[in-house]
């Protein structure tokens, strides 16, 4: 019983972590909604189905007026739930880089993988996807986290449910229309 409280005592010291730092992590307040015109919106989510060894990262980048960009998946394999998530913030900020997009809001599901991106970087997390992940947030103008919670994370929840593809690397999605 001891044990089942200090988890659950783990776990609400690290939400109300995250709800303290989430707008302090910022290079900058983000600008009011809707978004500034330069800046882009980043939406990321993975999809694991256990029995078939499947897990592929899934996102996708849109404008200041929520225009679709593109969209991208990964296929991953058989991994943890966060470094799903780790994949789809990874792939979206390096994608939204080579675009030369300087802008970020950065918009997912999961706050554990917020909390642990946004630990300081000194403290050399074991994960390299994290260290990767703060080293690009180093290397755009701006950006901003934000928790959203997964019912509303509809619009990456579904193209993540549907990948099924097996193809190794990073794929890029055309706009749907």
């Amino acid at each position: 019983m001891e044990t089942i409280i200090k988890v659950f005592y783990s776990w609400a010291r690290r939400y109300v972590t995250a709800s303290k730092t989430l707008s302090h992590n910022s290079r900058t307040p983000l600008a009011s909604s809707p978004l500034a015109r330069n800046w882009v919106c980043l939406s990321s989510d993975g999809s694991i189905k256990i029995e078939d060894d499947f897990a592929a990262a899934v996102g996708l980048l849109r404008d200041s007026n929520g225009a679709w960009i593109f969209g991208f998946y990964r296929y991953i394999g058989n991994c943890f739930v966060m470094d799903v998530e780790l994949w789809g913030i990874l792939d979206g900020l390096q994608l939204s880089l080579d675009k030369d997009f300087q802008c970020n809001l950065i918009q997912i599901d999961s706050l554990e993988t917020i909390v642990a991106i946004q630990e300081d970087p000194i403290e050399c997390h074991k994960s390299t996807l994290i260290r990767r992940i703060q080293q690009l947030l180093t290397e755009v103008s701006l950006y901003h986290i934000q928790h959203i919670p997964k019912k509303e994370n509809k619009i990456t929840n579904a193209p993540a449910k549907i990948v099924c593809n097996r193809r190794t690397g990073i794929h890029i999605l055309e706009d749907p229309q």
